[in-house]
């Protein structure tokens, strides 16, 4: 039988095990934790004495471990659930905003689109009265030197 726990005092953290079994499994046993530490443990001393009361069965304690770990772990698991929904929400919000953005796009693509067509219409109409306005130079500049040259004759 064996069971352990964790505990502080006023010489600091200390773990309590209890060992119940033959004499010469209790001795190896603590022959083992004299011998094996776990590591990164700072270990200051290893007693023993005598006990009078009631130890665990080893399946019993594995029970009592289980129990501890997962009234640890509940708590968590409760968060993460917690959290996963959020991030559900939150995913259903960005694929709205992404369906809003795609119909953006599209608008801005027509849009575009238009403007390409109102562009080559002002380049057309541009060009056109350029054409135009090089015809009338070409029309009034004969007359205009002809006006001019009177003009001298006739002071």
């Amino acid at each position: 039988m064996f069971e352990a726990h964790n505990t502080e005092s006023s010489d600091g953290e200390e773990v309590l095990v209890f060992v119940d079994g033959e004499e010469d499994a209790v001795k190896g046993f603590l022959t083992l934790v004299r011998a094996k530490r776990p590591s990164r443990s700072e270990v200051s001393g290893i007693f023993s004495d005598g006990f009078e009361g009631e130890v665990m069965k080893i399946g019993e304690y594995a029970q009592f471990c289980s129990t501890v770990q997962l009234n640890k772990a509940i708590p968590l698991l409760l968060d993460i659930r917690d959290d996963m929904k959020e991030i559900k929400v939150d995913i259903k919000e960005v694929k709205v905003d992404l369906k809003e953005i795609k119909t953006d796009i599209k608008e801005i693509k027509t849009d575009v689109q238009e403007m390409s067509g109102d562009i080559n219409a002002v380049q057309k109409n541009t060009q056109a009265t350029l054409d135009d306005i090089k015809g009338m130079r070409e029309d009034i500049q004969p007359g205009y030197g002809v006006t001019l040259v009177q003009a001298d004759f006739e002071r």
